[in-house]
């Protein structure tokens, strides 16, 4: 479950988290996001520094992640340097050739 804390505000309904690598990870979990009302999924989304969006197939966000699809879609963007070394995460393959 994803837990907003007790200050209030749409800032504790989501968070990014920036990388050494250029990345950026955001996690959101708010109304208009794709989640559902239980804070049981969240949608996440990356990009690099150079604002090109990591492309999950079908759309630059993906919805309904359950706490243990976050953590490891934030290790996989972590533990990657550049755009052209991600390859895939999930259903999605990303071609070697994007920069």
């Amino acid at each position: 479950m994803f837990v907003t804390n007790s200050l209030g505000g749409r800032f504790d309904e989501g968070f990014q988290m920036k990388f050494k690598n250029g990345w950026t990870v955001s996690v959101q979990w708010h109304e208009g996001a794709y989640s559902d009302e239980e804070n049981k999924t969240a949608e996440i989304a990356a990009w690099n520094k150079d604002d090109v969006w990591y492309d999950f197939g079908h759309d630059t966000v993906k919805g309904w992640q359950t706490p243990e699809d976050v953590a490891s879609f934030i290790k996989m963007i972590s533990e990657k340097p550049k755009w052209k070394d991600l390859r895939s995460y999930g259903d999605c393959e990303i071609p070697a050739e994007n920069s």
